[in-house]
């Protein structure tokens, strides 16, 4: 899988035009990395932000919150609003995003909100990482300047349904490739059915770029595990073993009834599993996980017609789309700032 990361020109070709600057302000943007599970996902969260707690617990707090505590020394106001690339749910990880914000202080290091990050509860046990803070022109905003932003989902091969007419089944990667294919090929696809809670007049038309899945074999334990996955990050955070956070019997969805599952715990330290990648001028809430176990269900009964998902899509039938997968296994992946969207993607 190419290495996940934020475009090199990060916001170049988005700030070349008007850029009045702010009298009494320094703006900055700078690329973030989280663990989901640590968090109640990336907005301000109401309920556990404006709760009054001062100390962070895994899941406790919003990415949000997590920053404006951290640079809240740094800052003159703590509950500044910080705008970020992709306003993943609750579990969701990041390992590629970017964020923009702005301060009345014009005396700050760089250096030192990278350090203060580091050096928050969170930090320290590496469920978040700043790096690439760098000054920002007050046009950029990490969410309005993006052009195509860049998902990924890893699941297992091995699928255990709950489904009465799929018990277990081994997913068809090339099926699952080629229906997602026929999403690029159409152009602008109205995603009404994959997506929930959409505002009334938000626009459902995305345009996918990229959308394929493919193999491939990835190391869930042992000793010479691969630092940034996040099953360290959780296994710190939580204080459990890798082995027990990796070899969970089975991971299932927050809400609905999950069509997604881990088929069984294994003793084995590689798993096989299918990775599908998605980039596109827009996302809306959920379509990435719905639009996951569509596939996944759709490749493992499969029917004949590659055109299975812009098919559902047609119908714009809520019904018709299988619930959300777990958000375990999503990580924002990537943002472009340019009109080419191979920026989402590691060199």
């Amino acid at each position: 899988m190419p290495d996940a990361r934020v475009d090199d020109a990060f916001g170049a070709a988005a700030l070349d035009g008007n850029n009045k600057q702010r009298l009494g302000r320094a703006a900055y943007k700078a690329r973030v990395w989280y663990h989901g599970p640590s968090f109640a996902g990336f907005a301000w969260n109401a309920a556990t932000d404006n709760a009054g707690t001062t100390t962070w617990t895994p899941g406790s707090w919003s990415v949000s919150r997590a920053l404006t505590h951290a640079w809240a020394p740094l800052l003159d106001k703590e509950t500044r609003p910080i705008a970020s690339a992709g306003r993943t749910d609750r579990g969701v990880h990041a390992v590629a995003s970017a964020v923009s914000f702005w301060t009345k202080r014009l005396d700050v290091d760089v250096a030192d909100i990278e350090r203060a990050v580091a050096n928050s509860p969170p930090g320290r046990v590496g469920a978040l990482r700043v790096t690439h803070v760098t000054s920002a022109p007050h046009s950029f905003h990490a969410t309005f300047s993006a052009t195509y932003r860049r998902y990924v989902y890893v699941v297992p091969k091995t699928q255990l349904f709950r489904e009465a007419r799929t018990p277990r089944a081994s997913i068809d990667v090339d099926v699952a490739n080629r229906a997602l294919q026929r999403l690029v090929d159409r152009g602008d696809v109205d995603m009404y059915a994959y997506a929930r809670a959409t505002p009334k007049g938000k626009s459902m038309q995305v345009r996918f770029v990229v959308a394929r899945a493919f193999e491939r074999t990835i190391d869930v334990g042992g000793d010479d595990a691969v630092e940034d996955q996040a099953e360290d990050a959780m296994s710190r955070a939580n204080r459990r073993s890798r082995s027990a956070v990796t070899r969970e019997r089975a991971i299932r969805a927050e809400d609905g009834d999950g069509a997604i599952a881990l088929a069984s715990a294994s003793s084995s330290s590689t798993m096989d599993v299918i990775v599908i990648e998605l980039v596109a001028d827009r996302f809306l809430r959920k379509l990435v996980r719905c639009l996951v176990s569509t596939t996944m269900r759709e490749a493992a009964n499969f029917a004949g017609d590659d055109d299975v998902l812009l098919n559902i899509a047609a119908t714009r039938d809520r019904r018709a789309v299988a619930p959300p997968a777990p958000p375990g296994g999503l990580f924002f992946a990537g943002v472009s700032y340019s009109d080419d969207f191979e920026t989402t993607r590691g060199s």
